[in-house]
This record gives C-alpha cells, structure tokens and sequence, in this order.
C-alpha cells in the first residue's frame, strides 16, 4: 500500500491501473460529463478516501493555468503536409477531447501568421504539425524574424513536432519546444549505407546532397501545390538519360507521391526493382505499403513526437527547447539491403540519435 503522505494523482491512477485523467476526472466532480462508468468513480473516491488524498489547490490552480483557453493546432494547408500530419492530429484531437480540453485548427505555412490567429482565437498554447526550420539568409534577418515572432508569440507556449534540424542560432521562435529529426544527417548516411552495399552512385531529388561527389541531384524540384506524381515520372525520365552516364544503382526521393510516380516510369522503361535499382523515399505515408510494390521509406515520428507534446502541455511533462529525435524506417520490396546492414544502419541511428520517444522518456521542463 502506497503511503498517504504527498499521494498524487499519478500514484492513485497507477495503483488502480487506470489513466490520470480518469482518476482527475472522477476527483473532479465531472465525471458525468465525460460518461466515466458509475463503479470507476466510487472505485477511484473510495480509495482516495482511504489513502488521505487531498486535492492541491494551489498546484491545481498553476497547472490549469491556460486550461480555459483552446488550444491551437496549425497545419500547412499543402495537401502532402495535411496528409504527414494526420496522424499526429488524430492523436491530439483524440487526447485534448478526453481531457475536455477546446482546441482550434488553423491553416498557416507561416509560423508567424499561426501566432496571430491563435492569439485572435484566444490559444495560449500551440502544436504545430508543419514542417519548421529556423535558417535565415544573414544576421540581420534572423533579428528580424526574431523580434517579429517575440512581438507575436509572446506567452503562447508552442510545441513544433516536425522540426527541421539542425536548430539556427539564434533561435527565432519564443516559448517553444522543438522535436523533429535532422534531414541532412541522415541523407548522409544513407548515401554510405547505400554506397558501401551496392556501389555505385546515387540519383536523389534531395538538394541537400548537391555537393555530394557520390550524388547526381534532380535538377528540378516538385511544386508544393503541383502535381508530385506528374513530377516522379519526369525526373525519372531525367534518370534514365543520366544513367547512360553514370553507374546509378540507387535513388533516393523526397515524396512518397513522386515515388509513386517514378517508380511506374522506371517499370515502363524495363528495368527491375529493386534488382536493377534501389528506391527508398521520404515521408512514411500510409498508401507506400499499399502499392504494387511496396515502397521503401523514412520520415518523422509524427504521432510519438505529438504524443511527447501533448504531455508537455497538459500533464506538465518536462521537455527541453530541442530535442532531436530517431526518424522511422519503413523498409519493404524497393530495397534489397542485408539484415546485416540494416542491424549495422539501426545501431548508427542509434548512437546519433539516442532520444526514443517512449513513455520511460524523461527530458527537462518547458518554460514560458
């Protein structure tokens, strides 16, 4: 038996094996409101009674401190965006439903431009789900931008879950935690992975390998509101007249779409996958699994890293202000690597990214 002296709310719940919002729900005299069954709740007041549990006023009154405000959830209103985020917007929709929390859904590429319409909206809090770096073009611009957001954000406590790494400095945006995965680290070793296995070089629509000497970059990149298949199966046309160049045993995409697209190009023209070539694209969308040939993939843990920022903002969890974290692989008919060097590629992610979002992952607190 759990001693009475300082119980919690967490200690009641794992002693009696349910969630801690269920146990604060029934605690509070709402537990009607959210249908929580007759017996949970005098289950849940007897043994409060018995172990001398005594509601915090004070600590309740701080950690509800935004809890009457909404809070935000912003999107980029780009179809591929909304489809990377749905997971994760899922999950907190689901998580801020169950603990009677409002929340706003809000369109914006622009983080700046998210600020003002959660401020318009009354949120003191913010998940944002699209894709966000901190680069700039010099130092001036970078003390532009920050004063801006200062001047917008100011006390709206921000958690970015699909945060571009490496972090710039200074970084622009207030109040704020950032998780996501470093894109350029992992583009680099992939190319060793890929290069040590099946030699040869690599054609990639990535322009982050641009100065690779072992990398032919796609000159030409998707547009965001076009067309991304129509766009596969043009730089796979552009492909296949490199390849009468270049040893090209593997391609590397940034879009599952333009995959898609690519890969039938590359079907069309004969050549076999993954025998003659290895594809491996970006994103981890849930249709890769699905097509003819299922397609290799990697991209952000969207759903982990939004379940990491839903406790943060409403059960106090303790986060640091960057936190970067191991990206998901999807590995499936696209890619004919080894167990050996998948295990060794595994064990790589590991050492450079040893955060793994799981309930045991204990990281400092947000400060607004």
């Amino acid at each position: 038996m759990i001693k009475a002296k300082h119980i919690s709310i967490r200690e009641i719940a794992s002693e009696l094996g349910l969630a801690k919002v269920t146990v604060s729900v029934c605690l509070s005299g709402k537990a009607a409101e959210y249908k929580i069954k007759a017996d949970t709740v005098k289950r849940v007041q007897e043994y409060a009674a018995k172990v001398g549990f005594v509601p915090n006023a004070a600590a309740r009154q701080l950690r509800q401190k935004g809890a009457n405000s909404p809070v935000a959830l912003v999107l980029d209103n780009r179809v591929v965006a909304s489809e990377i985020a749905s997971p994760g917007v899922a999950l907190a929709i689901r998580r801020l439903t169950s603990a009677g929390r409002e929340f706003r859904v809000i369109g914006a590429k622009e983080v700046q431009k998210a600020y003002v319409q959660a401020r318009q909206l009354g949120c003191r809090e913010m998940i944002v789900f699209s894709c966000v770096s901190e680069t700039t073009r010099d130092a001036d611009d970078a003390l532009l931008r920050q004063q801006e957001s200062r001047s917008l954000g100011n006390g709206i406590a921000t958690c970015f879950v699909n945060y571009n790494f490496p972090a710039a400095v200074p970084l622009i945006y207030p109040d704020s935690v950032r998780i996501g995965i470093n894109r350029f680290r992992v583009l680099q070793m992939l190319r060793k992975l890929f290069t040590d296995e099946f030699g040869g070089k690599i054609f990639s629509t990535y322009r982050l390998l641009d100065d690779d000497p072992h990398v032919i970059s796609c000159p030409f990149s998707v547009d965001p509101m076009g067309e991304p298949f129509e766009f596969g199966r043009s730089a796979a046309d552009f492909f296949l007249e490199k390849r009468k160049e270049y040893d090209l045993r593997t391609v590397i995409l940034g879009d599952d779409r333009s995959a898609a697209g690519f890969m039938g190009r590359i079907l069309d023209s004969g050549l076999k996958i993954p025998e003659d070539l290895q594809i491996l694209s970006f994103d981890n969308l849930e249709f890769a699994r699905y097509l003819a040939m299922p397609l290799s993939t990697w991209g952000v843990p969207i759903a982990k890293s939004t379940e990491l920022a839903l406790d943060c903002l409403l059960d106090n969890r303790e986060l640091p202000a960057l936190l970067e974290v191991k990206p998901e692989f999807s590995w499936r008919g696209t890619t004919s690597l080894s167990a050996k060097a998948i295990d060794g590629f595994n064990k790589s992610l590991d050492r450079e990214f040893p955060c793994h979002l799981t309930e045991k992952t204990t990281v400092p607190q947000l400060t607004t």
